[in-house]
C-alpha cells in the first residue's frame, strides 16, 4: 500500500468471506476511508496500533498470523500433535510444550481466521500454577481472583491482551491468553451477520446474489 495510502498491518480473508482486520495505519495519519469500508462490509471497528506487552514463544500474540505463533512454538522445540479446521474460520492446533514452559504439558492455539483468538497452557500441577501466579503477578501486576461452579480464577491485562489462570481443584490447571482485540472482532462480525440476516429476511423481493457466482 505505501506511504500515501493505507497500510494495514495484518488482514485476513478467507475464501468463504469472512474477513478480519487487526489495524489500519498510515505514515501519516490515519485514512477514514478504508475504516469506513471495513465497518461497512464487515461491521468491524477499526483499532489503529493495539499493542501489548504479552509475548508467546517470543512474539506477539496481536501482530503475529496465528500461523506464525504456531511456528514459534515449534521452533522453540514444540511438536504438533493435533491440528482442526487449518482452511476454516476457526483454526486451532494441539502441541507439546516448547523448552522454556517448566510444568506445562500441552499448549492449544485457536485462531479466529489467521489470527490468534486464544492460546492455553495446560500445566501439570497446582504447584506449577502458584509458580506462574507469582511470575505473572510480578510481570503485569496483582492479579484479580474470582471464584466460581468450584473454581478459582485469576486475571492479568496488558493492553489489548488478557490472561486468565484457572483452578479446578482435583481436576486441572490452566492458563489461557485471550486476543481482546480480534475477540472483539469476532463479536462484531458476528452482530454484523445477525443483522445482514434480519434484513435479508425482512425483504423477500431483494435479489440474492451467490458468492460462487462472481
Amino acid at each position: 500500500f505505501g506511504i500515501l495510502a493505507p497500510r494495514l498491518t495484518l488482514t485476513s480473508i478467507m475464501p468463504k468471506g469472512m474477513a478480519a482486520i487487526i489495524s489500519d495505519t498510515k505514515l501519516y495519519g490515519e485514512d477514514s476511508n478504508v475504516e469506513s469500508l471495513w465497518q461497512g462490509l464487515h461491521g468491524i471497528k477499526v483499532e489503529s496500533y493495539p499493542s501489548t506487552s504479552v509475548k508467546l514463544a517470543g512474539v506477539s500474540p496481536i501482530s503475529s498470523p496465528v500461523e506464525d505463533i504456531v511456528a514459534a512454538f515449534e521452533a522453540r522445540g514444540a511438536q504438533v500433535r493435533n491440528t482442526e479446521d487449518l482452511d476454516d474460520t476457526f483454526p486451532k492446533w494441539t502441541l507439546s510444550p516448547p523448552v522454556g514452559l517448566a510444568g506445562v504439558t500441552e499448549v492449544v492455539v485457536e485462531g479466529f481466521v489467521r489470527h490468534l483468538l486464544r492460546a492455553d497452557y495446560i500445566l501439570a500441577s497446582t504447584a506449577d500454577y502458584e509458580r506462574y501466579i507469582g511470575l505473572l503477578d510480578a510481570e503485569y501486576g496483582q492479579s484479580r481472583r474470582t471464584s466460581e461452579g468450584g473454581c478459582t480464577y485469576r486475571w492479568w491485562e496488558s493492553s489489548r491482551v488478557s490472561i486468565r489462570g484457572e483452578h479446578c481443584p482435583g481436576k486441572s490447571d490452566s492458563l489461557r491468553c485471550f486476543n481482546d482485540l480480534a475477540g472483539d472482532q469476532l463479536e462484531q462480525v458476528a452482530a454484523k451477520l445477525e443483522v445482514d440476516k434480519a434484513e435479508s429476511n425482512a425483504d423477500p423481493n431483494k435479489s440474492a446474489i451467490d458468492a460462487d457466482m462472481f
